[in-house]
């Protein structure tokens, strides 16, 4: 045998058809058998020889995109790429052939390259498997995410969409499919809108795992706390709302969660009218609709909360007093005779945190005002505590000179 490769195979066109045919065989007999015990660069060289033989059409493609494949699987980038290449030339839907071109034209950033060949996929040009696309995107994610990265993940999710058998046999999930999509998706789309669409696909499955709902909550709940930083109002309100329904499918939903997404779902209500008072004179319209909107969101979340709750419920209060002092005139606004101000009032000077120099300054005036309600003393007894506990010590005398002046007959302590 050792004769025959080395003396006859050289002859390549000028020997028989009918020998030509059974060396081919032959060589790649011998490959498979040396790639199977771990030999890939000694299958390459007889792979080689094999060129010389049956080069014609597929079958040619078939020897450059198995030698492309030996190549890579010895480590030798470049040459597998070059093989490659040469495979898809002579047959341009050559899968196994296009998916080596893939992988490392992403790897060395030629965009155009794996652009084109995704294009062709996407548009059934040449067809790639479930399973040769999962193995791309493993070796995509090894780098930061790109748009690449990106397509390569939608190509996955339409041929899990349109196989879902295959994709189950290989154990390919839709909904991890989606989250991998909205993690690249959020790192590389500022505007945020392919993150919604594929929200909008996961919220439209049934069944999701509870892992994954739980993954889609914090997901949504992240989005939404980063676009209410980047005064994004609209785009953190539907994450918001979508955090809301996910939450609403786990087993560990309590009403103490979904008073801490109305919470922040009200914060960015009041901050978009403020923003809309900002931009024109609108008096009352949107911005008073968006306060609106936001007290009978909290009210309705204080009266879900269990007992116990008391840090949440103190927010919700909080930001309850903030919208009601939104909607008062502004010459109106020290006059409150709601029975529920007081414990508003309370609420919002109590809040966890050091009090601001500003919010030292509300909390006196809202300690003035605490005095019209007669069942409040106990309250404004802790008001006044904590002002002082939050005052600077150079204003402490200050402090306790004005809060004399504005408590109950028992002092301010």
């Amino acid at each position: 045998k050792e004769s025959i490769n080395t003396s006859q195979a050289d002859l390549g066109p000028d020997l028989p058809k009918s020998l030509m045919s059974k060396l081919a065989d032959f060589l790649w007999g011998l490959s498979e058998t040396l790639c199977r015990r771990r030999r890939p660069l000694e299958a390459a060289f007889w792979l080689r020889k094999a060129t010389s033989f049956a080069m014609e059409g597929k079958s040619a493609a078939r020897t450059w995109r198995a030698l492309a494949q030996c190549h890579r699987l010895g480590g030798e980038g470049q040459q597998a790429r070059r093989f490659a290449d040469t495979a898809l030339a002579h047959d341009a839907t050559d899968s196994y052939a296009a998916t080596i071109v893939l992988i490392d034209s992403i790897s060395n950033n030629e965009v155009e390259v794996a652009k084109d060949l995704l294009a062709r996929a996407t548009r059934g040009e040449l067809v790639l498997s479930v399973t040769q696309v999962t193995f791309l995107v493993e070796e995509v994610r090894r780098g930061d995410p790109t748009a690449l990265h990106l397509k390569c993940l939608e190509l996955l999710l339409a041929l899990v969409l349109e196989d879902p058998k295959t994709a189950e046999e290989v154990d390919v999930s839709l909904a991890h499919v989606l989250c991998s999509l909205l993690e690249v998706s959020s790192h590389i789309d500022e505007s945020c809108a392919g993150c919604m669409a594929y929200l909008d696909l996961a919220a439209a499955l049934k069944g999701l795992p509870e892992d994954v709902l739980e993954w889609l909550t914090k997901f949504c709940w992240k989005k939404g706390a980063e676009s209410v930083q980047a005064s994004k109002w609209k785009v953190a309100t539907r994450f918001l709302e979508t955090c809301r329904f996910f939450l609403g499918q786990t087993s560990s939903a309590s009403a103490a969660k979904f008073a801490r997404i109305d919470a922040l779902s009200a914060r960015v209500w009041l901050l978009e009218a403020q923003d809309l008072e900002h931009l024109k004179d609108t008096g009352r319209g949107p911005p008073s609709d968006l306060r609106r909107k936001a007290l009978g969101v909290l009210r309705n979340a204080r009266k879900q909360l269990p007992e116990g709750a008391r840090n949440v419920d103190t927010v919700l209060a909080a930001l309850m007093w903030e919208a009601k002092c939104a909607l008062q005139d502004v010459e109106a606004k020290d006059k409150h005779d709601d029975p529920e101000d007081s414990e508003l009032i309370a609420a919002a000077i109590l809040r966890p945190g050091r009090p601001t120099a500003k919010g030292l300054l509300e909390g006196l005036r809202h300690l003035a005002i605490l005095r019209r309600f007669p069942e409040a003393a106990t309250t404004r007894a802790d008001v006044a505590a904590a002002l002082l506990s939050g005052t600077p010590k150079a204003f402490q005398p200050a402090a306790n000179n004005t809060l004399g002046k504005v408590g109950d007959s028992r002092g301010p302590s």
